[in-house]
């Protein structure tokens, strides 16, 4: 049976944008850097969308650093970090100027 992939956008205090997916309760996919190359966040979400975990393709600006004890203890502590988007909502209250740039330029004109 096909579990049910879902992901989660965190952005840490120092501005970096971490992608993180699930299938069903499992953590399945990790990577990190996204701020670092304008639009790579949206291009992420869009091909998971499509194609689910697979087709995540980071460009050299961004680190798969999936690593699941790690990468659990980060999502549960709590500290330094905020969800800012899950597979069905946003949180822009949520957001400082990394997520907000991440979700809001337009790829083509970089503005």
């Amino acid at each position: 049976m096909n579990k049910k992939l879902s992901y989660k956008v965190l952005e840490d205090v120092t501005g970096g944008l971490h992608l993180y997916v699930w299938s069903g309760d499992n953590l399945i996919y990790g990577a990190a850097g996204f701020e670092a190359n304008p639009g790579s966040l949206l291009r992420a979400i869009a091909e998971f969308r499509l194609g689910g975990v697979r087709a995540i393709k980071p460009d050299g600006s961004v680190k798969e650093s999936f690593d699941p004890e790690i990468d659990i203890l980060r999502l549960t502590d709590g500290d330094g970090w905020e969800i800012v988007a899950e597979s069905d909502v946003m949180y822009p209250m949520d957001m400082r100027s990394a997520a907000i740039d991440a979700f809001t330029r337009n790829e083509r004109t970089g503005s």
